[in-house]
């Protein structure tokens, strides 16, 4: 699970915790 923008799972992750719904959506 990679975000466009940051190829980094740990990041996602982050980023996932921050905005679930916006970051299911990339």
């Amino acid at each position: 699970m990679n975000c466009r923008f940051c190829n980094s799972t740990l990041k996602h992750e982050f980023v996932d915790l921050v905005n679930s719904p916006p970051s299911n959506s990339y």
